[in-house]
């Protein structure tokens, strides 16, 4: 990574006029590197962090300007080496860059982090929106990661349409309502694509393809609604489900119907309730 210190002669040096022995990467760009000299060093690499790479890493550190964003998302655009871009926004800066500058950019990455810093509810929903949409119509883009933002406001359609198209999600940081966690979740378990989903309280991974080919993993760590706990249950229990591991992580089932949970049991490989009881563990 390039010190900020040595910013201006490692960008001179090494990401424009010649090859960079830094990973092609930056880390950490502050508000005195010009904005010009940001956007030409950005088309020359193939990845670049404004700001922390983490929602809760991003309290305290200042945020790039609006003027810097904006001339490396439109490097994203122009660029045919960068794939890989984090980039961390506050209130202000947020809502001078345009939404549709930013969906055009996540369609020509291959990752794109995005986390919003102290927000209003509303702002970035345009952001979030556009970014959603390129998910669906770029075929570059595998990994995406929103922090930060309330996507409450956001259709289920947008999310899990985006779901079926990426490999990676990460909402971790994300608030959402009720009633769009089931139907993504759901979309995210029968989706042959996605490899990775996280949410606030839950975890989907694919396991190791075997001979029913693609199998995935769920883990539920938070306690939740029996509007969200019973379909889940049924999910399991469906032909074309490929969920095949379970883990409860100290939720109370006692609302579940035994026969709902018998009947998930014997659909699922593993299916664990973390320091109370194992439920099964089928071969």
């Amino acid at each position: 990574m390039v010190d900020v210190s040595l910013l201006h002669v490692d960008l001179i040096d090494g990401g424009i006029a010649g090859e960079s022995d830094d990973d092609d990467a930056i880390d950490d760009i502050n508000s005195e590197v010009p904005v010009e000299l940001l956007g030409r060093a950005a088309g020359h690499l193939q990845a670049i962090s404004l700001g922390m790479d983490s929602t809760l890493e991003t309290w305290g550190i200042p945020c790039p300007t609006s003027e810097q964003s904006i001339a490396v998302l439109k490097s994203c655009i122009s660029s045919s080496m960068l794939e890989h871009l984090t980039l961390s926004s506050g209130e202000e800066e947020l809502e001078e860059i345009p939404a549709e500058l930013m969906g055009r950019a996540a369609g020509q990455l291959t990752s794109l982090k995005l986390y919003g810093v102290q927000l209003e509810l509303t702002t970035g929903k345009e952001h979030c929106l556009a970014v959603l949409d390129s998910c669906i119509s770029s075929s570059k883009l595998v990994e995406l990661c929103l922090g930060g933002f309330n996507l409450g406001a956001v259709s289920v359609q947008s999310l899990t349409r985006a779901s079926d198209h990426l490999q990676t999600m990460d909402f971790s940081t994300c608030d959402f309502s009720h009633d769009q966690i089931l139907p993504l979740l759901q979309a995210c378990i029968s989706s042959s694509k996605l490899f990775e989903l996280r949410l606030d309280g839950f975890t989907i991974k694919s396991l190791p393809a075997g001979e029913g080919g693609h199998r995935k993993s769920m883990k539920i760590s938070r306690n939740i609604s029996n509007n969200i706990l019973l379909p889940l249950f049924e999910t399991c229990t469906t032909p074309s489900s490929k969920l095949v591991e379970l883990v409860l992580a100290g939720i109370d089932l006692q609302s579940v119907p035994a026969e709902l949970l018998v009947k998930a049991a014997y659909h699922l490989k593993a299916a664990y309730h973390l320091n109370t009881l194992d439920l099964s563990t089928c071969d």
